[in-house]
């Protein structure tokens, strides 16, 4: 498992000390795309939610649109619930969205580190199967 430095930022900031500045991993706050894909094949129960403006032409079997605190009550949000899964194309928007959630949910909330991006370009069909568990709009009847 990897650990934060001691002292590290909860936000996903670039370390100034890296030649090569990035996004860190945090295990708190992020969901590797390699863990959530072992997760869906595990059927262990996700919220998922989609932070990206409509339309989208791929998402996750199962995700709900989410634009903010105000949709919370339609999807139906609860302490102890299954975890929740907040991603976006690429990891920009979901630190913040994070943030807004309530207190009360954020132990169970984690980000998908890059985004949807990073998991369709990391999850090779030919290495881990056809099934990625990607879902074009058109499947889900948009």
């Amino acid at each position: 498992m990897v650990r934060p430095r001691r002292g590290a930022p909860l936000s996903p900031e670039p370390r100034a000390d890296d030649p090569a500045p990035g996004i860190e991993f945090d295990p708190r706050r992020h969901l590797s795309p390699y863990r959530l894909f072992r997760w869906f094949r595990e059927g262990r129960p996700l919220t998922l939610l989609d932070l990206r403006p409509a339309p989208v032409t791929l998402t996750f079997a199962g995700a709900q649109p989410y634009r903010g605190p105000q949709d919370l009550p339609a999807i139906g949000l609860a302490t102890g619930g299954p975890a929740i899964v907040l991603f976006d194309h690429d990891g920009a928007r979901a630190a913040a969205a994070l943030e807004e959630l309530p207190a009360e949910l954020r132990p169970t909330a984690r980000m998908l580190f890059g985004g949807i991006e990073l998991y369709e370009y990391c999850l090779d069909p030919a290495v881990v199967g056809g099934e990625r568990y990607l879902r074009a709009s058109a499947e889900l009847g948009d």
